[in-house]
């Protein structure tokens, strides 16, 4: 959670500067988005969130929140990134990722049994990539996750984790 609150102490040294000049960044640099699905079969539920602040016209800082409870595990991941457009549609991004595990049947399992099994600690990421707006309610991208700390949390869909990961995702988003 240090991750947070670092980047809200960025967000508002960012702010003081501007205030100084008399423009009110929050009103104009400051957005936020975000969505949940309704819950699934087995009690699946999904939300995310995301806060950002432009600081030039083409460059912001974001952070967001996926928050994914499955049948097997309840898990909560929050980039924190850095976004600089070149073009009005193509960007790159670059920044960490925490993932943490905050549920498993595994656990839930163990403590049904009285034993005491160790957490997991989360696990932190590099990544960086590169995206395209094709519309103002509609985007692609692709990321890479490079696991830089020595966590045994493996990414979602994978059994075990043996050592320094890392994953490749092609994504997209369209709100409607």
């Amino acid at each position: 959670m240090k991750i947070v609150a670092l980047s809200i102490f960025a967000l508002l040294c960012l702010w003081s500067l501007g205030a100084q000049t008399n423009e009110p960044l929050l009103a104009n640099r400051l957005y936020a988005d975000g969505h949940s699905y309704p819950d699934f079969l087995f009690g699946e539920k999904h939300a995310w969130l995301l806060i950002g602040y432009s600081i030039t016209g083409s460059t912001a800082v974001e952070i967001q929140a996926f928050y994914d409870k499955y049948v097997m595990e309840e898990r909560l991941r929050v980039p924190l990134t850095v976004k600089q457009y070149f073009g009005s549609k193509w960007y790159v991004f670059s920044g960490v990722e925490y993932d943490f595990l905050l549920t498993s049947m595994e656990n839930l399992d163990a403590i049904q049994q009285n034993i005491t099994k160790p957490q997991i600690k989360p696990r932190l990421d590099y990544l960086g990539g590169v995206g395209y707006d094709v519309q103002k309610d509609f985007m692609l991208d692709v990321k890479v996750n490079q696991q830089i700390n020595d966590s045994k949390l493996h990414y979602f869909g994978q059994k075990t984790n043996t050592g320094r990961n890392s994953l490749l995702t092609i994504g997209g988003r369209y709100k409607f």
